[in-house]
């Protein structure tokens, strides 16, 4: 009897040739890569963010340079900027995996 979870058994030899399983397997590891370069960009753009806050309380507070503020908006520009290239760098590598197993 079979379970809903059950995959079945197929028979890929005469669909799939090894160089094609080779880039399949190669695509699903850098979109596990990219997955996690994402997850770590977000938590550096969240780090970058408390910086800017600090930095802006503190120059509120007459302790912090205009120029340190700009300096911290900046690394989370820049931080931002990466996740958003981290990001767009996954869809790609779902697009590629989708074109290795016959999706597009």
């Amino acid at each position: 009897q079979k379970t809903a979870y059950e995959i079945p058994k197929r028979d890929w030899s005469s669909d799939v040739c090894s160089s094609d399983l080779v880039e399949i397997r190669q695509r699903l590891l850098d979109l596990e890569a990219n997955r996690a370069s994402l997850v770590a960009a977000g938590e550096a753009v969240a780090a970058a963010a408390e910086a800017r806050r600090v930095l802006g309380d503190r120059f509120n507070a007459g302790v912090a340079t205009s120029t340190e503020v700009l300096d911290a908006q900046n690394a989370l520009l820049q931080a931002e900027l990466e996740r958003t290239q981290i990001s767009a760098a996954l869809r790609l590598g779902e697009a590629r995996l989708l074109r290795a197993i016959g999706g597009l």
